[in-house]
């Protein structure tokens, strides 16, 4: 153990005087800051932009104007077609006609409201352009109802005109009172009337009491993004009705049958997505932070990057090197076995890629604190069983740079199996980077081929380990964990002792080959 220890102390003094290592390390660094400046100065050229904005308040109705005047030139345009048309010419080209007339009208009707009750269709997002929205739907089934002849409508005709004149009285008071409270009210009292089921209904109540807990304004206080909101809320909805219904509606093949399997994932899902919401913790819910996210997966993306090839150069010839320069012949000669010396070389390169993968984590979680603010990372956000927790920032980004690592190891493997096997560090590095560079591209084409069970005995299948160590987490960024991180056909369990094996066997090709062949 001691010659070991002392053949491992003498591989870490080579491997440092190493000038790649520093102007690696060096890249590494200042790769690392620059994305992450890079990111932050376009935050701040999107802030400028939207300031400048904010100090142009005649924009919008200038476009609102403009809008509505193209809006009336189309439909004295439509009419005027209409007009000149024979009823009986084309009935297909008269439906068209008349539908889009119906569009244009729909979109002049908008317009000039929003213009009266000056509401920004524009310039901001709140539950004042859902009313908008609304109002002209409701005119038209008034005139629909109205339409009707007399001796086709029904008994509660009248019920039924009287419901949507209210609706529409209703809706214009809130335009007016700009009251997010009232219109969630509002919203709350037609949904029996809207033909869900009462489940249905349980759950649009839910999603009406979420909306208000999330953001009290509806929008017009500015604090929360309006549209994320509204998407998380739909979200939510989604797997409420598919785990109510065993159905699955966020399938992006339809809606098909749920498996338990896919239950118990939606159930997760629904768990991290209430946890969010509880904690409004809702991912990328600002410009702001969306810029932090990127900054941190492109940190992390070219940063591993870097490591990987900064490992391929040092494996690749850290003994092809010393062969061809003959400074191994120092080692053999001593009365040290070979195999202590190729134990020391690998744990030498296992200890300078994880100080590496420490050191970007230390410059990624510095530089990210000070450019963004050391609170604005998003923690981790899981769940097991239905049960929801979460990982901090720090721990997290620590977590998911030691899982990207250990495709690094394989990597180091095969270079240093083929630096041995070879014999020359050109061919060793040469080889070991066009696979690096190469399986992302062969993943890629392996994402088209069937599920046979040949396809999860190629080694590329089993890189993309960071989605299944962190399911409810975007691997964005990596360059290692490639295409393949989509949809992945094998557990992970089987992954990681699909990779264990292939370290075993590189490593063990290597030993073999440098205690048996001689060294001249």
């Amino acid at each position: 153990m001691n010659k070991i220890i002392a053949l491992y102390q003498n591989e870490m003094i080579k491997i440092s005087k190493k000038i790649s290592l520093v102007v690696i390390l060096a890249l590494m660094i200042c790769g690392v800051v620059g994305l992450a400046g890079l990111m932050k100065f376009q935050q701040s050229q999107q802030e400028r932009y939207r300031n400048e904005q904010g100090r142009e308040p005649d924009w919008a109705a200038e476009e609102m104007k403009y809008q509505l005047d193209m809006f009336h030139e189309q439909e004295d345009s439509l009419t005027a077609q209409i007009d000149a048309m024979d009823p009986d010419a084309d009935d297909d080209r008269l439906f068209g006609l008349e539908e889009e007339l119906r569009y244009v009208r729909r979109q002049i009707s908008q317009i000039e409201l929003a213009m009266e009750y000056d509401v920004g269709l524009y310039d901001e997002q709140s539950f004042l352009n859902d009313v908008i929205n609304l109002l002209p739907d409701l005119w038209a089934e008034e005139q629909r109802l109205q339409a009707l002849p007399p001796e086709l409508r029904p008994a509660d005709w009248a019920e039924q005109v009287a419901v949507v004149q209210q609706e529409e009285s209703a809706y214009r008071e809130v335009l007016e009172s700009r009251d997010f409270h009232d219109y969630i009210e509002l919203v709350r009292q037609g949904l029996p009337r809207s033909g869900m089921t009462d489940a249905m209904i349980l759950i649009e109540q839910e999603r009406l009491d979420l909306w208000y807990t999330l953001d009290p304004s509806g929008g017009m206080s500015g604090d929360m993004d309006y549209n994320q909101v509204r998407m998380v809320l739909d979200q939510r909805v989604s797997l409420r009705r598919s785990m109510l219904e065993r159905i699955d509606y966020t399938s992006s093949q339809g809606p098909v049958p749920m498996t338990p399997d896919r239950y118990a994932e939606l159930e997760n899902q629904l768990a991290v997505l209430d946890y969010r919401i509880e904690n409004n913790v809702l991912s990328s819910s600002s410009y702001e932070q969306s810029f932090s996210d990127m900054a941190v997966s492109s940190m992390a993306g070219f940063g591993m990057f870097m490591v990987v090839m900064m490992m391929l150069i040092l494996a690749g010839g850290a003994i092809s090197q010393e062969m061809a320069t003959g400074s191994i012949k120092s080692l053999i000669i001593a009365p040290v076995r070979r195999w202590k010396i190729f134990t020391a070389k690998v744990l030498s390169l296992v200890s300078v890629s994880l100080i590496a993968t420490i050191l970007l984590y230390l410059v990624m979680i510095l530089t990210h604190g000070l450019m963004f603010g050391f609170s604005s990372g998003q923690p981790y956000i899981f769940a097991s069983h239905g049960q929801a927790g979460a990982l901090s920032f720090a721990i997290y980004q620590l977590a998911s740079l030691l899982v990207r690592w250990i495709s690094v190891l394989v990597f180091i493997a095969l270079a240093l199996m083929l630096s041995v096997v070879t014999r020359n560090t050109a061919a060793a590095v040469g080889i070991s980077m066009a696979i690096f560079f190469g399986h992302q591209l062969i993943g890629s084409f392996l994402m088209f081929l069937p599920r046979s069970e040949w396809v999860k005995f190629i080694p590329f299948e089993h890189f993309s380990l960071l989605p299944r160590f962190f399911p409810f987490a975007d691997s964005g960024g990596s360059f290692i964990t490639g295409a393949m991180s989509q949809t992945p056909r094998t557990t992970l369990l089987f992954s990681l002792l699909y990779l264990l094996v292939l370290l075993i066997c590189m490593g063990y090709t290597a030993l073999d080959s440098f205690s048996r062949r001689d060294i001249k």
